[in-house]
């Protein structure tokens, strides 16, 4: 037998015995999932996104500004007149991940219109667009809370995904 299919030999039975002793040993016991612990986890997930966001907004230069609820905005053209009332918003749009990929625009998939007043919609763009007129443009980055959360819109966004909005009000009733 030559030497080097000794080695070989001896590194397949080096391996196979690795593998058995690995398989038979028992694993350590995980934390239980208790309701606090879920809370700890959420809470670091949610610090991890506003991390990544502020890295995003610093590094581009966007100025965006982050709400008491965690979402991030610059409104394009701000007024001094009233905010409107609730109803229906009509959007122009183009939704993006972080790194540039874009996911859905209103140029290709048409003006989307909601009432945020209903729920159907995304709970950040229901906060940006209250106090949005026609005419107004932003800039909005959501987190995946603000977005759509850890199933993502069965889709293009995937679970936990960071969205970035940049649209225009095109219309409001």
């Amino acid at each position: 037998m030559n030497a080097l299919t000794h080695t070989a030999r001896a590194l397949l039975t080096a391996v196979a015995s690795a593998a058995t002793i690995a398989c038979t040993q028992p694993t350590p016991p995980r934390k239980p999932l208790t309701r606090s612990r879920l809370i700890e986890i959420n809470r670091m997930l949610v610090e991890k996104d506003s991390a990544i966001i502020a890295h995003y907004n610093d590094s581009l230069g966007l100025g965006l500004t982050v709400s008491s609820t965690g979402l991030w905005t610059r409104m394009h053209t701000p007024h001094d007149t009233a905010r409107p009332a609730g109803g229906s918003v009509s959007i122009a749009y183009v939704v993006t991940r972080l790194n540039g990929d874009t996911l859905y625009t209103s140029a290709a998939d048409g003006i989307r219109t909601f009432d945020s007043a209903q729920g159907d919609v995304e709970t950040g763009l229901a906060e940006a667009t209250a106090a949005m007129h026609v005419g107004d443009s932003a800039t909005i980055v959501m987190p995946p809370y603000h977005a759509f959360g850890i199933a993502g819109d069965d889709n293009k966004i995937k679970g936990r995904c960071i969205v970035r909005y940049d649209i225009k009000i095109v219309d409001r009733r």
